[in-house]
């Protein structure tokens, strides 16, 4: 029985993807960085140290550590990943005790484009590791790409943001309850994004805070490396053709159009929001025991026009399934089972109207839920 049981495990393990560099570029660039030892073919990546100085690091989060280790894994050779750190009980990055990673960084001084207003479609990729034995809770965040017309506009798109939204974007990855992965959106509160996102399968269009966008559409693997590269395509201003895709391990699985990330000409790429941490606002979201994950791999660059074959095209994956949340209870119209969600310690205080007056395209059930919300 031992013997036929290790056989089912290593079968398991081997049916997990393994580390493919070349996911970190799944379509072609005109310029990019890679902080992987050597670039991937065909990448024409510039290799720069994962290093918080060479990448420009600013604003980091206090009370949390800060190191650089050798990548576990099967990372290519002599990769270096920055491990999160959750001490048990942590959730919000402003919680005690505190726990994960929280700054910001432009990419390196060398390459420049990322607030350069002529550049107007990005990626960002890289991979992060979730041990075998990693307990998820309800879910947690996870690095993405940000923007605003001034620094200090796009530092502050994410906590429940309501105001000057129109001058910044933020759009993290978050993992949620087994792993499963979505983008968690901070956009321009117009009704036009509303309605561009809510025919994304399984996205939960909140009043106060972000937009989660096709949850449980990927799920994150446990003990190897998960590869996400998100493409982000700045709208022109004044008309709705911004569009999202993400590829996990090389697939495509989301793409968002029909998007205003901007509403003003100034609002511009400015680099990675690179912040991880449990929640979620309140306990229910702390993590149970003492947990790391792995980050490697962070890569970027300018995409060229035309280069993924889904821009310009429909979206996917499609439902007209969108729930919409208020506070501190909230009407949901929903296909499927209600699904009961962690209740939220932060009610509105200040709903804006662009969301309070919406409809959400009406479906076959409405259900009543308590959403966790998520700073």
């Amino acid at each position: 029985m031992a013997s036929r049981t290790a056989a089912l495990v290593l079968a398991a393990a081997s049916l997990v993807a393994a580390f493919n560099p070349a996911h970190l570029f799944p379509i072609k660039l005109t310029s990019a960085w890679t902080t992987l030892p050597k670039a991937p073919s065909g990448s024409g990546a510039t290799v720069v140290a994962l290093d918080y100085n060479a990448l420009g690091v600013r604003k980091r989060m206090s009370g949390v550590q800060y190191t650089t280790v050798n990548a576990l894994g099967d990372a290519p050779a002599n990769s270096t990943a920055w491990p999160a750190y959750f001490p048990k009980g942590s959730y919000n990055p402003t919680g005690d005790p505190r726990g994960g990673l929280g700054f910001y960084f432009p990419g390196p001084e060398s390459m420049g484009f990322w607030n350069d207003s002529s550049v107007t479609q990005v990626l960002f990729s890289y991979a992060v590791m979730f041990p075998a034995n990693f307990t998820p809770n309800l879910g947690g965040k996870l690095p993405g790409p940000y923007g605003g017309a001034t620094e200090d506009q796009a530092y502050a798109c994410s906590g429940g943001r309501q105001e000057d939204r129109g001058g910044c974007f933020d759009l993290r990855l978050m993992w949620r309850e087994n792993l499963q992965g979505e983008i968690y959106t901070y956009l321009p509160l117009v009704d036009g994004n509303t309605a561009a996102l809510s025919q994304i399968q399984n996205t939960f269009v909140d009043e106060t805070y972000g937009i989660s966008v096709a949850r449980g559409a990927f799920t994150f693997a446990k003990g190897n490396y998960t590869v996400v590269a998100q493409r982000v395509q700045l709208n022109t201003i004044g008309k709705s053709d911004g569009e999202l895709e993400l590829w996990v391990d090389g697939k495509s699985v989301l793409h968002a159009t029909g998007l205003q990330i901007r509403t003003q000409a100034e609002s511009v790429f400015r680099g990675v929001h690179f912040q991880t941490f449990f929640g979620g606002s309140d306990s229910s979201w702390a993590t149970p025991i003492d947990q790391t994950i792995y980050f490697t791999g962070m890569s970027g660059g300018v995409v060229q026009n035309g280069a993924s074959s889904s821009q310009g095209k429909a979206a996917y994956p499609l439902g007209g399934n969108a729930q919409t949340v208020t506070h501190p209870s909230l009407t949901v119209t929903a296909t499927g089972t209600t699904r009961p969600l962690a209740a939220s310690s932060k009610p509105s205080s200040q709903p804006n109207a662009a969301f309070t007056s919406r409809k959400t395209p009406v479906a076959t059930a409405a259900i009543v839920v308590i959403l966790g919300l998520l700073v």
